[in-house]
């Protein structure tokens, strides 16, 4: 009786590793493995095998009130993480590290009319660098002609805002006797 040994051929694709007939193969190659078929003879098989790697990234990022990334937006200092796919169908994991920093509060009130030959302080609050439309970085604007006045504000952190007041001054009024 002439029983006779088999050959199989394997293809095969993998991210990172393959485990196959109790091996795992992390590296692209060809593999051969020696089996019994049921009547007692080597049976070969090959593999053929293809690994792809998944890839990790990370990236530290500071922001002002809110971030957004890979879709999603972050309004708290924390680790997020994503998973996307690289070309070749892996799992490419990226790790956002995120500090968010707070925008200060400005409020430089409602517009506002007043009396002829006034003034009116506008006061950007304590503590920040100043850059006011007319050209002056003081914290406190003297505002005595009718007008937009704007001021951006900017903290330690490198956070902004903005707001603005209109002005306006009266025209004096003329009294006939």
């Amino acid at each position: 009786t002439i029983n006779n040994s088999a050959t199989g051929d394997t293809t095969a694709t993998a991210c990172d590793s393959l485990l196959w007939y109790g091996n795992t193969y992390t590296s692209t190659g060809i593999y051969s493995e020696t089996l019994q078929t049921t009547s007692g003879c080597d049976s070969v098989v090959t593999l053929n095998l293809t690994i792809n790697n998944s890839t990790t990234g990370d990236t530290t990022a500071t922001a002002c009130d809110s971030i957004a990334w890979y879709g999603n937006t972050y309004t708290s200092t924390g680790t997020y993480t994503e998973t996307l796919q690289t070309t070749t169908g892996c799992d490419s994991v990226v790790t956002l590290n995120l500090t968010i920093q707070t925008s200060p509060s400005l409020d430089l009130g409602d517009d506002t009319t007043l009396c002829y030959n006034t003034s009116v302080n506008l006061d950007a609050g304590a503590g920040y660098t100043y850059s006011w439309s007319d050209g002056s970085n003081n914290q406190v604007l003297n505002a005595s002609s009718t007008g937009n006045y704007i001021v951006a504000i900017t903290n330690a952190d490198g956070c902004s805002s903005v707001d603005s007041v209109y002005v306006t001054i009266a025209t004096p009024l003329t009294v006939t006797m």
